[in-house]
């Protein structure tokens, strides 16, 4: 009788041991925020007036792919809200070490700001600054020799209207039907560094961009109606 109560309380314990390990397994996967900072990938001071940020976080086993996670900070403390999300990379994966040049097809990596959206309609009740694509002639500009390359025109004269820039009303299918700009190389724009960085509608589960992060539309929506101004979100693009 004693070797089963021993063999039942040596049971107990271990799953005990076992749920605590795992439980605590979980919580260090899910709170990225705080490997981030503990690994020096990004710092407390970078994103202590945020309080929304979205973790991009490159795959082991597919450079084109990242997993989405989104973080809201609560009493000092960065807690994950919503699901995971699976998200689409360049179609050359990511640009290291600031090494991001136009054309390059990378998402480059880093801590950026976000700070507006667009698309063609805010029909889902976007809290950012957002420009809609339907009845104007927006252009972002891309073109290194320009003054205004890597920022938003509503090109009513057409002066823009070239191979060098990306025109947004031009796709004709749900690319751009909802996006947020990701702030990478702005304020000022260094030329020749990449542009037009985006979050946006994907083309398929699995195919990659040209260098913007590209989701499920719903998952879009669902990122563009969390987004709150107020609370300058920013993400982070790379690898633990």
């Amino acid at each position: 009788m004693r070797k089963l109560h021993s063999f039942v309380v040596m049971l107990t314990l271990t799953l005990i041991a076992s749920f605590c390990l795992t439980q605590q397994a979980v919580a260090q996967n899910l709170n990225y925020v705080e490997r981030l900072v503990k690994t020096g990938k990004i710092s407390n001071n970078a994103i202590s007036k945020s309080s929304q940020l979205i973790v991009v976080l490159q795959s082991k086993n597919n450079y084109r792919k990242a997993n989405l996670h989104t973080y809201e900070k609560t009493n000092g403390k960065w807690n994950r809200v919503m699901t995971v999300y699976d998200v689409n990379l360049g179609k050359n994966g990511m640009a290291r070490n600031n090494s991001k040049k136009e054309g390059d097809g990378k998402t480059p990596e880093g801590l950026f700001g976000i700070s507006s959206a667009f698309g063609k309609k805010n029909d889902v009740g976007a809290k950012l600054p957002f420009y809609e694509l339907s009845g104007n002639q927006y252009v972002w500009v891309s073109d290194e020799t320009s003054k205004l390359y890597n920022t938003i025109v509503n090109d009513k004269k057409g002066e823009f209207r070239n191979s060098k820039n990306e025109i947004l009303n031009d796709y004709a299918e749900d690319l751009y039907k909802y996006a947020i700009v990701v702030d990478y190389n702005m304020n000022p724009a260094v030329k020749g560094k990449g542009s037009a960085i985006f979050i946006h509608v994907q083309r398929g589960k699995d195919k990659p961009t040209a260098g913007c992060v590209s989701l499920s539309q719903m998952k879009m929506v669902e990122l563009l109606k969390w987004l709150n101004p107020s609370k300058k979100p920013c993400i982070y693009m790379g690898k633990l």
